[in-house]
């Protein structure tokens, strides 16, 4: 089975169980563990509707927060929001201390007083690494540098650590179903037929060689069509040839809302 990738999202004021940290503490040696502070108190979370957005989660990521000299638009972060680091990474945004944090891309309008920079700590891909965490904070503190903005970074080293627990444990939490479909009589589906039903049902072809079904509010993979034979599908290869199947695949969320298994 593959790795179980976290997609971080909002709960509702929903908390991990006890046991939940306690066994992230037990994997982790000495004292590099460090317990997860929310980014502000549960009862200053705004509405309902702002609780359902996303927000940064300091449970599966790793997060630096910045605090610019005079309030930005999101454009200003263009080298930090089409950064590459090896896992994914998530800009936030708010107009005030206390107010709902704000998913940034490019084209976001206004502007905001406080950044969180959130890289995820793990997914089917493993661990982040130190390296990757260390990129992470000289992407961050490059782009602090340019607005100017304070900026308060995360220890490397225990989040290191935290990252290697959260893998583990989301290891044996990683449950992936899937549902295969086959032409009778070994008949063949048309790689342009099946294309066509795929799309007019939602999925579009990824890099991956399958299709992906993609929720638009949070930009992560609900459900993927695969190939039931090895071969990926590809543009050029679904216009020439055929398949006996597909397989629908459907991941099983991990930690209630907290976390979801997905593929990447």
């Amino acid at each position: 089975m593959r790795r179980a990738e976290l997609e971080a999202s909002d709960d509702g004021g929903y908390e991990p169980p006890l046991e939940v940290h306690e066994r992230i503490a037990s994997e982790v040696a000495g004292d590099e563990f460090v317990p997860p502070m929310p980014l502000q108190p549960a009862a200053s979370r705004g509405s309902a509707a702002d609780r359902q957005a996303p927000q940064p989660d300091p449970d599966i990521e790793c997060i630096a927060n910045l605090q610019p000299a005079r309030p930005i638009a999101a454009g200003a972060l263009a080298a930090g929001l089409h950064a590459r680091l090896g896992q994914p990474l998530r800009w936030f945004g708010r107009r005030g201390p206390g107010l709902p944090w704000q998913l940034l891309k490019s084209d976001t309008a206004g502007e905001f007083s406080e950044i969180a920079a959130c890289l995820l700590l793990a997914n089917r891909s493993g661990a982040a690494t130190a390296p990757m965490l260390e990129a992470f904070v000289r992407a961050v503190t490059d782009v602090a540098a340019a607005l100017p903005a304070a900026l308060n970074t995360p220890d490397i080293v225990a989040d290191a650590a935290r990252a290697e627990a959260v893998d583990r444990i989301c290891a044996d939490l990683d449950v992936q179903i899937g549902i295969t479909l086959l032409k009778t009589d070994a008949a063949l589906i048309a790689g342009t037929r099946l294309r066509g039903i795929a799309e007019a049902s939602g999925f579009r072809l990824a890099n991956g060689g399958r299709f992906d079904w993609i929720q638009e509010e949070t930009g992560s993979v609900l459900y993927a069509l695969q190939n039931y034979s090895s071969d990926p599908f590809t543009a050029d290869t679904l216009r020439v040839s055929s398949t006996p199947g597909a397989v629908f695949l459907l991941d099983v969320p991990a930690w209630r809302n907290r976390s979801r298994c997905s593929i990447r």
